[in-house]
């Protein structure tokens, strides 16, 4: 079973000849350019436009030579004259592997269209009542959409019910305590933006694999973290913020949170190359824990940065039923009995619990 695609030149069709490649899959590339890149590392074929006279004798021979059962296309007008193409000849040894992107995009609108209204009354209703009554399903599915452009391990019902609480965090700073490549920070970003309040946003992660390890965890799965390259996922997170963060409102420290919790301290103001300098009060509205799993780093976590908080402040615990370990639950469980009559309520979505602070 091998598939063709054609047009190859195009970034999603070089896309889906390496991801086949990768898995084995017998893949063949074909354009109309005398010289394509992707020849450098597929079996490229040139075949006629498909304005020309001779295209349909060509595609045939090509299809033939190889053995082509399948077909992509991810040019929209090549995509739909090679559907009338099928039409036209009756073939039925031959099936589109998928739609063209621009078939792909309008099916995930329709599923964003369908989803975002649900979506939005849970933010709502996760929220301190009448103060997310702004929020339209154009705002949850928009944010969605940008936050899943970005790896991450955060899925819908959690993101969704940040954007519920984070427009009901009263004045102060906003922290985040993990990021990874940022995808729950680019939602933390996004959602502030519809308040009328300019919390600023520190985010701290040490992107460093020692960092990282979690000894918990079986020693084979423990190494895992040493062996992928941090410095990549910084910069990346940082290239995944730029579009994003405002100037004086966001910054990042790259050290671990003990360490960044003694700067954040001490200084109040945080400078970065790439975004400038960001001046925080000290005082924590929202805090996100979502670091090393390990118990006693979560607690020390919680410990140092929950110390800042001010009343009516959110605090969400990432992973609360971390299905590799209990680090996360046993000190956010801790927290809220700690927290006594100062505990206003909590809930739990998406694999996080949310704890608000009583507001006196």
């Amino acid at each position: 079973m091998t598939t063709l695609v054609f047009p190859s030149s195009t970034p999603a069709g070089r896309d889906y000849i390496r991801d086949a490649l990768r898995r084995g899959e017998p893949v063949l590339a074909a354009s109309s350019l005398a010289h394509d890149a992707i020849a450098a590392e597929a079996d490229w074929h040139r075949l006629p436009s498909i304005h020309d006279d001779g295209f349909d004798a060509a595609l045939d021979a090509l299809i033939a030579a190889h053995g082509v059962t399948r077909l992509y296309a991810p040019v929209t007008l090549v995509y739909a004259y090679l559907r009338d193409y099928l039409a036209r000849t009756g073939r039925r040894d031959l099936a589109f592997v998928r739609r063209a992107p621009f078939y792909e995009a309008i099916e995930a609108q329709a599923v964003e269209a369908r989803d975002a209204p649900a979506l939005t009354a849970f933010a709502r209703r996760v929220a301190e009542p009448g103060t997310a009554d702004h929020l339209q399903p154009a705002h949850i599915a928009g944010i969605l959409r940008h936050a899943f452009g970005v790896f991450g391990e955060s899925y819908t019902d959690k993101l969704t019910a940040l954007i519920g609480v984070l427009q009901s965090v009263p004045a102060g700073d906003a922290v985040e305590i993990g990021a990874l490549f940022g995808r729950s920070t680019a939602v933390l970003l996004q959602a502030l933006n519809l308040t009328d309040r300019a919390n600023p946003v520190l985010v701290v992660d040490a992107w460093h694999g020692q960092t990282a390890v979690q000894t918990s965890l079986p020693p084979a799965l423990a190494a895992a973290a040493i062996d992928m390259d941090w410095s990549l996922v910084a910069d990346s997170f940082d290239v995944n913020m730029v579009p994003l963060a405002r100037p004086g409102r966001f910054n990042r420290l790259r050290l671990p949170s003990a360490e960044a919790f003694a700067r954040y301290a001490r200084d109040r103001r945080v400078t970065s190359d790439l975004f400038g300098t960001t001046a925080y009060s000290g005082r924590i509205a929202f805090l996100h824990i979502d670091a090393n799993h390990d118990y006693d780093a979560v607690a020390q976590d919680r410990d140092l940065w929950t110390s800042r908080l001010v009343p009516g402040a959110w605090v969400v615990f990432d992973d609360y039923a971390w299905s590799h370990g209990g680090g996360p639950g046993r000190a956010a469980d801790e927290f809220c009995a700690a927290l006594g009559a100062r505990l206003a309520r909590s809930f739990y979505a998406g694999g996080a619990l949310f704890v608000r602070l009583a507001d006196r």
